[in-house]
């Protein structure tokens, strides 16, 4: 095994209601649209990216999270590719979510609530061992 890691971290809107739906296997998934805004060293951009829940995670996420609400995601990017009707190659980057935490705002949101694994930064600290880390 590599001694590689990739975590990201995000904190910005939700910019669409989330909506669960279900997967020809029948799992349960929902796919929630981040605004972030960056500093491209002259003005702020907007960023959208596409974060990715699975089941139970899924499910408290569209419970909870409202449009312009604020949600801090914590996992790791992965890689799509498939062929498209015109016989070219679509590849897209998705971030899937270990963890999503609601930090407030947008209709009704809850001001703090939490969902996903609150130990993976410690997991990631154990296998990085203690000494090899920058805090």
């Amino acid at each position: 095994m590599a001694n590689s890691v990739s975590v990201t971290m995000t904190t910005g809107r939700i910019t669409r209601e989330p909506e669960i739906r279900e997967t020809k296997t029948g799992k349960k998934v929902t796919n929630v649209s981040i605004a972030v805004n960056q500093w491209n060293g002259k003005e702020e951009e907007a960023e959208f990216q596409t974060w990715v829940l699975w089941e139970k995670d899924a499910e408290w996420f569209c419970r909870n999270a409202k449009k312009g609400g604020y949600a801090s995601m914590t996992g790791y990017s992965k890689t799509r590719s498939w062929e498209n009707n015109e016989g070219q190659t679509v590849k897209v980057v998705e971030f899937w979510a270990n963890k999503a935490v609601l930090c407030g705002g947008g209709a009704s949101a809850p001001k703090s609530e939490s969902s996903g694994d609150s130990s993976m930064l410690d997991t990631l600290a154990k296998k990085a061992g203690s000494a090899d880390l920058p805090f």
